[in-house]
């Protein structure tokens, strides 16, 4: 399942490429709108991607031994950041909100495998926690709560800010 399901849907959107670019409609590119339609012409092998980021995430991580979680956390991380940075490139998506929205939840992704991952290092050094200037892993916790609250604001109003930006530019 974890890597079928993306690689089968990668199959259909291959199959169906041609006439996806082409604004031309086949019977598999309409039958795999629901894989394509969110997303710029170019970018409509995206879905698979996230598919894949996902099964990342909530499964292969897993694979890394219970013993190590420095290991699985600095694995999200590293896969939740080249995400990041993907989609504020690449700009998958055909409508801003849905970009911004996309975007949010990566940063907020990311933030949360950062304060795990901070939170394992200070559980294996205090240490290291007191260098970093907290004295508990709880301490991280609050901290990462607050400033992932103040990144979902403003992330939230520059949303805004570009859905009224495009409704003042449409015709």
């Amino acid at each position: 399942w974890p890597i079928g399901v993306p690689a089968f849907f990668a199959l259909l959107l291959l199959l169906s490429r041609e006439a996806t670019l082409s604004h031309v409609p086949s019977d598999m590119s309409r039958a795999s709108t629901l894989l394509w339609d969110d997303y710029e012409s170019v970018c409509f092998f995206w879905e698979p991607l996230e598919m894949l980021r996902k099964v990342t995430l909530t499964g292969f991580v897993l694979l890394i031994p219970s013993e190590r979680p420095i290991g699985r956390a600095l694995l999200a991380l590293l896969v939740s950041f080249i995400f990041l940075v993907a989609q504020f490139s690449i700009k998958p998506f055909k409508r801003p909100v849905t970009l911004w929205m996309a975007a949010a939840s990566q940063v907020v992704l990311f933030l949360i495998f950062l304060a795990v991952l901070l939170m394992q290092v200070c559980a294996s050094s205090p240490c290291a926690c007191d260098a970093m200037g907290f004295e508990s892993q709880g301490d991280i916790f609050v901290f990462f709560i607050v400033f992932s609250f103040f990144i979902m604001i403003v992330i939230i109003v520059l949303a805004i800010y570009q859905v009224r930006k495009s409704a003042l530019h449409a015709p």
